[in-house]
């Protein structure tokens, strides 16, 4: 891991019918606990400009690792 790189072990909204079901239940959990059980970790940090080398999903497609990098700008 050089400089720029990036390491997230983050919870993520699932994959099939975990995904229906955390976006129902979404609402309470941030209400209960201030976390959002639906994000899309990688999208978001696509849109923060990184660009995304890895994405290893673990526990049903609720866990992520994403390893991202740094964007270069000339």
């Amino acid at each position: 891991m050089g400089p720029g790189c990036f390491q997230a072990l983050e919870h993520v909204r699932p994959l099939g019918l975990g995904r229906w079901l955390s976006d129902r239940l979404n609402r309470l959990t941030v209400a209960t606990f201030g976390d959002h059980i639906n994000r899309t970790s990688a999208e978001t940090m696509r849109r923060a400009h990184l660009t995304v080398e890895r994405v290893d999903s673990g526990a049903g497609s609720v866990l992520q690792l994403i390893v991202a990098r740094r964007t270069l700008t000339p």
